[in-house]
């Protein structure tokens, strides 16, 4: 398809949880400062479908449902979604004629850039993991270019067509990093992150390990977003301990929260470990067991591997350990330095400009160019 718009038009296609919506959106607020238009290709169930309109930003829901995984039945209505995203997209992308669409993972994603491939117009896809998943994998030799959150997914894709950008994360959390300080108060803050979906694991385990930690006498606070589950008995249970704790659903402002702590207790997705790394927040990382291809292991020993934290698998969580590690870490400036340091280190904050400029270079479009880091 040709160009027939005086201002470049992006289709950011995807979504479903939150660990792809926002780094979409760190993306569309990069698109956005280089002069374009900006439109969602998302699903009515994903988080996408509420988060993109209160940024501001327009998005087209078209049918979409998992397809690699679950049972028989969950396989063939994902395939009946896909097949109908795919003429929605279509319809979609024929009369909006965006000049780029770049998936973002997700439901959506499929649909869109089969969709832009059939209409000749050109496709990109981001992969934010350190094991990338099948569906992106596949696409991966179908579009035209692949974008990587981590260097060790590069094996996967055609190299030709394959950029090292990092994960895309917003410039306020970017900005906490580059003005993080060293530790000076007694008081530690603690960070807990369940995702988007909320984690029952680290509802249960962490506020027994914090407890922990202060009965040996380090003095903490504690900011502990539970996602979807029930946030009374997390709370219940640092009140009774006599912890200070804030605990919520949701953090609207993780820029706000990031530089409030001190580390972070957290899952492991690629959006997460590159806010932490952005941040310059050490983390004990807790990946999610039943990750496709144990991704969420991959991006924990990629971010811990030059000392901004430590992993820890679920079945080998030890209370006394842990605490015995976080003890150390928040009562030794020089160690905590060097954790926030190598998490600074590993980050690559600038990776949504690096998408834009390299998108332009790519496609000729001037204005998207000149981002170039």
């Amino acid at each position: 398809m040709k160009r027939r718009r005086a201002t470049p038009l992006v289709a950011l296609a995807g979504g479903g949880t939150g660990g792809h919506v926002v780094p979409a959106l760190a993306l569309a607020d990069a698109f956005a400062a280089a002069g374009t238009d900006v439109l969602f290709i998302g699903t009515e169930h994903g988080y996408e479908a509420t988060m993109v309109p209160k940024r501001g930003y327009r998005i087209e829901l078209v049918p979409g449902s998992r397809l690699v995984g679950g049972s028989l039945a969950t396989k063939l209505r994902g395939l009946v979604h896909l097949v109908r995203g795919l003429l929605a997209a279509r319809r979609l992308l024929r009369r909006e004629a965006p000049d780029l669409v770049l998936g973002v993972g997700g439901y959506a994603s499929g649909a869109a850039l089969l969709a832009a491939k059939t209409l000749g117009i050109p496709s990109g896809v981001h992969e934010s993991n350190a094991v990338p998943g099948l569906t992106n994998k596949v696409l991966g030799r179908l579009v035209d270019r692949v974008y990587l959150g981590f260097s060790a997914a590069l094996h996967a894709f055609p190299a030709q067509k394959s950029r090292i950008s990092g994960n895309p994360v917003r410039a306020e959390i970017a900005a906490v990093g580059e003005r993080r300080m060293p530790r000076e108060r007694a008081q530690a803050h603690i960070l807990v992150i369940g995702g988007s979906q909320g984690s029952q694991f680290l509802n249960e385990r962490v506020p027994a390990l914090l407890l922990g930690l202060a009965a040996a006498g380090v003095p903490i606070a504690v900011r502990h977003q539970v996602g979807k589950l029930n946030p009374a008995p997390v709370q219940a249970t640092y009140t009774l301990g006599e912890v200070q704790a804030r605990v919520e659903g949701f953090i609207d402002d993780m820029a706000a929260a990031y530089a409030w702590a001190d580390v972070a207790i957290t899952r492991s997705g690629s959006g997460t470990v590159a806010e932490l790394a952005a941040a310059a927040l050490p983390a004990l990382l807790v990946p999610f067991p039943h990750a496709a291809g144990d991704h969420q292991a991959a991006n924990a020993t990629a971010f811990c591997a030059e000392g901004a934290g430590r992993w820890v698998r679920q079945d080998a969580w030890n209370q006394a350990d842990l605490s015995s590690w976080l003890g150390r870490l928040l009562t030794d400036a020089d160690r905590w330095s060097a954790a926030s340091d190598a998490a600074r280190n590993f980050a690559l904050p600038q990776a949504a400009r690096a998408v834009v400029a390299d998108c332009g270079q790519w496609l000729g479009i001037a204005q998207w160019a000149q981002g170039a880091p």
